[in-house]
């Protein structure tokens, strides 16, 4: 049952130092994030003068309406090399366990001694001589072509800049609470790389509206998932 407090003593007078104190405490908070911002530069804002901005929170380049991060390369140089019949490529979102896939794929070659040359590329520990990313500026990826085969390869690009004809795609998927942790920590620990100002909270909501690293997580995985014809053989998901 509930019971009725009295006009002149509902407290009010109490109240109010309590809601002024709180307000007090959000005024610091947002002078002291500001003056941080500050404190960061204006890095940011002039390097969007040079990429075309699509209102995210990170230094980021558009490639037909995607967003990739601006270290990324030839998102859409399909002639980066001849597909075999041999080829593995991985794909995945960002931060969805690409380092340990292409172990794994490493490994099960290996043991199967397959290739028996001691001197294979997939006979070090170097993943970007292994495995290298796709997506590395061109002086730094070497002629893929001129490697020996079996080829594993990996890429985070979307399925649209994908080229045709790969022979064996993996698809990694990982869940999407771990994917947002994981990217969270990424884009602190290479803030050269992305210039992020805003906390965690921050960074759950853009991860939601698909304003993170290589744009949206559900359409990135979701297209691999409606569309697998493109390629020669069914699209493998772990």
């Amino acid at each position: 049952m509930l019971s009725t407090i009295p006009r002149d003593q509902d407290n009010t007078d109490k109240a109010l130092p309590t809601e002024t104190t709180g307000s007090l405490k959000r005024d610091e908070v947002e002078k002291k994030e500001k003056r941080g911002a500050r404190r960061q530069g204006n890095r940011r804002k002039e390097f969007m003068k040079e990429y075309p901005p699509l209102a995210l929170p990170i230094m980021h380049q558009d490639v037909d309406g995607i967003s990739y991060p601006t270290h990324v390369s030839n998102v859409k140089a399909y002639n980066l090399f001849t597909p075999r019949t041999d080829d593995t490529l991985v794909v995945t979102f960002p931060r969805s366990g690409t380092t340990w896939t292409l172990e794994i794929i490493r490994s099960i070659h290996l043991v199967h001694q397959v290739p028996s040359d001691p001197l294979h590329p997939l006979r070090t520990l170097n993943h970007q001589v292994s495995a290298p990313w796709i997506n590395l500026p061109r002086h730094r990826l070497g002629d893929l072509d001129s490697k020996p085969g079996p080829r594993i390869m990996k890429t985070h690009n979307h399925y649209q800049h994908i080229a045709p004809g790969m022979t064996r795609l993996i698809h990694v998927i990982r869940e999407a609470r771990d994917v947002a942790c994981s990217g969270y920590h990424h884009t602190l620990d290479a803030n050269h790389l992305f210039g992020y100002l805003g906390t965690w909270d921050d960074y759950q909501r853009h991860f939601l509206k698909g304003q993170t690293e290589s744009d949206d997580y559900w359409y990135f995985n979701q297209r691999f998932y409606d569309n697998p014809k493109k390629f020669q053989h069914p699209v493998s998901r772990v």
